[in-house]
């Protein structure tokens, strides 16, 4: 526990006021998983963001030591300058905390607030984590980089090499004897792919991480490998923006047979969801695979092939289907299991993948239309700009220089006064677990002097991806030429809607 005292002397008359005040930040480490009975996984979060690393198959730290797990955090300030954080050493303890599976840290990075979150459920042989980058700052800043990862030191021996698994976005470690070690592998999930990754030379792939080396690099041949993940944000955040990132640390035990599992989905669409699971054969005989699943919900569950043959030394990818059922409860996490069976030798292994259920996450999006002074006869083009915040609302404001009425039915927004007449359409296309795909139809019928309408149509159409926030877009609004209309005199239109929408973590 770290005290920091503050004192202040405050004169007044003929009096001194001293003024003690304390801030308190945990300096504890943190611990997750491994009760003694189910395993496999023993997380140890430091305030200083490293996670030591245990499994139970093995005896030492997965990382070589406890400054060995960091974080780089580098991006572009205001006045074009290049800054770079690494959390071992440059950057600023805020708070560090547990509640039940979850560890929390947070730091400051000058302009920026890094938050750390890592979830294990007892069981998993990977564990979650979710990375949160806050401009807390009053300037904009751009080209984010945000990376994780460290100098490895795999099932009991410095002797692991690196490989890339492109159908998972995968880089992994393994050693040469399948009977001693399974892999250990670092990835992006969902919505949030890496953008780089870096295998080899433990110096070299800090380095790679640290001062943003170009390029994807894995070395097989290398020994006694580290690894690194990136991912690059090349958007400006603005005051008050965030962007979050996803990922998982997978550690399976040594097997001849691997089944390596594809990362968890967090939706609240009720849908199918696809996993590619990978099947490495690394026993000495070629042979034939037979798979089983099931789901811990008993939720509807498919498999593309219950049987395929994988060469010894070769791999193999299995895609599993689940259903999310209509009646499922919010919060809801669904455990997901693959066994592989060898014909040949009879051995076995399975992994597993979560989905998570979730209530909806609402986020604002706000945006503004400023028609200007329309004059008689005139055809105008304006541009819209809006962006992401997280400001969670179930409302919608909409203000008019006179009162208006409003009424909500289902997805239309009606709004109506002695004068006007606008209706709203909003259309939701799910294109996968983390896209949609939002349209929005304005219709507006002004009445001027009794005789004389105006219908604008505005149509947005805009391709939402849940990894892009702060997302900043454009929209357009156009107002058409009509051969009858004739403006007795200007008038100007000022509309601010606060709509809320719904998007994927």
């Amino acid at each position: 526990m770290k005290i920091t005292l503050k004192i202040i002397k405050i004169f007044f008359i003929n009096f001194i006021l001293l003024c003690l005040s304390f801030s308190f930040v945990n300096s504890v480490d943190y611990e997750l998983g491994d009760d003694g009975v189910t395993g496999p996984l023993r997380i140890v979060v430091s305030p200083n963001f490293n996670i030591d690393l245990y499994h139970s198959a093995y005896n030492s730290n997965l990382y070589y030591n406890t400054n060995s797990r960091y974080n780089v955090l580098n991006y572009d300030n205001i006045s074009g300058s290049r800054l770079k954080h690494k959390s071992t050493s440059n950057m600023d303890l805020l708070s560090h905390s547990q509640n039940g599976n979850q560890i929390t840290t947070v730091a400051k990075a000058q302009d920026l607030i890094l938050t750390q979150v890592v979830t294990y459920q007892i069981g998993m042989s990977k564990y979650y984590m979710e990375f949160n980058i806050l401009n807390n700052g009053t300037t904009n800043v751009s080209n984010i980089m945000f990376g994780t990862g460290g100098d490895t030191y795999f099932a009991d021996s410095d002797s692991s090499r690196s490989y890339f698994n492109p159908t998972l976005g995968m880089i992994y470690l393994k050693n040469a004897n399948a009977e001693t070690s399974g892999i250990m592998g670092l990835y992006g999930v969902g919505s949030t792919p890496i953008s780089g990754y870096y295998g080899g030379s433990y110096s070299e792939s800090d380095n790679w991480l640290y001062n943003e080396g170009y390029g994807n690099f894995s070395n097989p041949s290398f020994v006694d490998a580290g690894y690194n993940v990136r991912w690059n944000n090349d958007s400006t955040l603005i005051p008050g923006d965030s962007w979050t990132i996803y990922a998982e640390e997978q550690v399976t035990g040594p097997d001849k047979i691997q089944v390596i599992s594809p990362g968890r989905v967090s939706t609240f669409i009720k849908n199918e969801i696809n996993y590619t699971f990978t099947i490495l054969n690394f026993e000495d005989i070629d042979s034939n695979f037979n798979f089983l699943i099931s789901s811990s919900n008993d939720w509807d569950i498919s498999i593309d092939i219950t049987s395929l043959f994988i060469a010894s030394g070769s791999s193999a990818e299995v895609v599993v289907g689940i259903t999310i059922p209509q009646n499922v409860s919010v919060n809801t996490t669904d455990i997901l299991k693959l066994i592989a069976i060898s014909d040949v030798s009879g051995n076995n292994n399975s992994n597993y993948v979560s989905t998570y259920y979730q209530v909806h996450d609402l986020s604002s999006l706000n945006y503004e239309f400023n028609f200007g002074n329309i004059s008689e006869n005139s055809s105008s083009f304006f541009n819209i700009n809006f962006s992401l915040r997280k400001e969670p609302t179930t409302d919608v404001n909409v203000s008019f220089d006179n009162d208006l009425i409003f009424n909500f039915i289902e997805n239309e927004f009606i709004f109506n006064t002695n004068n006007w007449n606008i209706t709203q359409s909003l259309e939701f296309n799910i294109i996968n677990n983390y896209i949609m795909e939002i349209k929005f139809v304005y219709l507006f019928k002004i009445l001027i002097n009794n005789n004389i309408f105006i219908i604008l149509l505005f149509r947005h159409y805009r391709a939402y991806n849940s990894c892009m926030n702060p997302s900043r877009v454009r929209g357009a609004l156009r107002l058409p030429q009509h051969p009858g209309l004739q403006l007795l005199s200007p008038f100007r239109l000022w509309i601010a809607i606060n709509l809320t929408i719904y998007y994927l973590i």
